[in-house]
C-alpha cells in the first residue's frame, strides 16, 4: 500500500512529465526555446552527460575490488556522468566542499556518498573512469547524498569544469509542463528534433503501479 501510494500520488506531483535524450549540443538552444514556448520558462532542466566507466578504484582495477553488494552496480558497465560548475539544486553534501565556479586545476570529482561507503572510498581518494578508451584520475572532492526517489536528475559522478567538455557528449533534460499541454509538447518536439528521444513518466509510473497492484494481490493471496 504504501508503495503503491508513493508511486500514484506522491511521485506524480514531484517528478517531471518527460525526461528527453540524444539532445546533441548545437540543438540545445533551440531545444530549451521549443520546450520554454510551451511550458514557460524555467520549466525545463538540461545537463550534459558522457558515458564512462569507473576502471579503478584508487588505483585498483575496478573488477578485483571488493564492495558491497549493494553498490556493486556502480563498477558494473558505462554510468552516465556529467560535469558541472554550480552545485546542482537540492544538493546535499556530508564531507568535503564543492569546486569554485571558476576552478581549472586536477580533475575532481563528487561522489555518491552511499556508493562512498560501499566501496571504502572518501574525499580526496581517487577514481579512474575511461571515456572512449582514454583513462582519465580524478580526485574526489565531495560527497553527495542522493535521493534516487524523487525523479529529479542525479548522477553516481558529477565532474568538475575542465576535464570533459571536450568529450562527444549529449544532453539529458527534463521538462514539468501541466498535463493539458503534455501531448502538444511531444508532439512540438518530435517534429521539431527527431533525433530526440521523450520517455513520459506519467506512462513510467502507471506502469510501475500496475506492477506493485499485481504484487499487492500476491501478497494478498
Amino acid at each position: 500500500g504504501n508503495l503503491a501510494r508513493q508511486i500514484s500520488d506522491r511521485l506524480p506531483t514531484a517528478a517531471p512529465a518527460f525526461y528527453f535524450i540524444d539532445i546533441q549540443p548545437d540543438q540545445t538552444e533551440a531545444f530549451d526555446k521549443t520546450v520554454a514556448s510551451i511550458s514557460g520558462p524555467g520549466a525545463v532542466e538540461r545537463v550534459p552527460t558522457v558515458r564512462a566507466r569507473i576502471v579503478q578504484v584508487n588505483g585498483e582495477p575496478a573488477d578485483r575490488r571488493k564492495v558491497r553488494p549493494e553498490v556493486a552496480w556502480v563498477l558494473r558497465g558505462d554510468r552516465s556522468l556529467t560535469y558541472a560548475a554550480k552545485m546542482p539544486p537540492k544538493t546535499r553534501l556530508v564531507a568535503g566542499r564543492w569546486w569554485p565556479e571558476d576552478y581549472q586545476g586536477p580533475p575532481l570529482v563528487s561522489f555518491d556518498a552511499e556508493a562512498a561507503r560501499g566501496m571504502d572510498v572518501g574525499v580526496g581518494d581517487t577514481l579512474t573512469i575511461n571515456v572512449l578508451g582514454r583513462d582519465i584520475t580524478a580526485t574526489i572532492a565531495n560527497l553527495r547524498t542522493i535521493d534516487w526517489g524523487d525523479l529529479t536528475m542525479n548522477f553516481v559522478l558529477v565532474f568538475a569544469p575542465g576535464t570533459l567538455e571536450a568529450a562527444p557528449h549529449t544532453h539529458l533534460a527534463s521538462a514539468r509542463v501541466p498535463p493539458a499541454d503534455e501531448e502538444r509538447l511531444f508532439n512540438k518536439v518530435a517534429d521539431t528534433f527527431p533525433n530526440i528521444s521523450a520517455v513520459r513518466v506519467r506512462d513510467a509510473l502507471q506502469a510501475a503501479a500496475r506492477v506493485i497492484g499485481q504484487i499487492g494481490v500476491a501478497v494478498n493471496l
